[in-house]
């Protein structure tokens, strides 16, 4: 180990290309950093919750076997809480020469540009992303969901 950089949250996938590394969080954001000097190139922020529910939610994270738990147990509430925290977290992220394609567990796949500038939504896949590739000329996107 030559070096090392810590992340804001757990990561949930990566992906290298050429000098940059992209990292996808378990909290709907992604950070790509210089693969030589591990600093941070660019921090795309994770979905659109308030501090109040994201804390919430991860009080409440029951994972698949709690989740079963509490609805045969008949706790609605446990499991309501449960299901959304399984609508956070990037489960797939692909760099370009010059953009970042972010794949959210909500279905949603959206790229941007290496400065950060949002350049396309797609905000329902039918399900998770799974795995995102670009094809040889890096204009188009194939994307795969669970």
């Amino acid at each position: 180990l030559v070096n090392y950089t810590r992340l804001s949250r757990p990561a949930r996938c990566v992906d290298c290309s050429d000098d940059k590394i992209a990292a996808g969080l378990d909290d709907g954001s992604c950070v790509v950093v210089d693969a030589s000097t591990l600093e941070t190139l660019l921090t795309i922020k994770g979905g659109s919750h308030t501090k109040t529910e994201v804390e919430e939610r991860r009080h409440h994270g029951l994972g698949p076997c709690g989740l079963m738990a509490a609805q045969s147990a008949g706790q609605q509430h446990e499991a309501i809480q449960a299901q959304k925290v399984s609508d956070d977290g990037v489960d797939s992220v692909r760099l370009a020469s010059d953009r970042v394609a972010v794949g959210r567990r909500d279905g949603s796949l959206r790229v941007y540009g290496m400065d950060g500038t949002h350049v396309v939504s797609y905000n329902n896949c039918g399900s998770r992303i799974i795995q995102i590739d670009w094809d040889a000329s890096q204009n188009y996107i194939r994307c795969a969901t669970a």
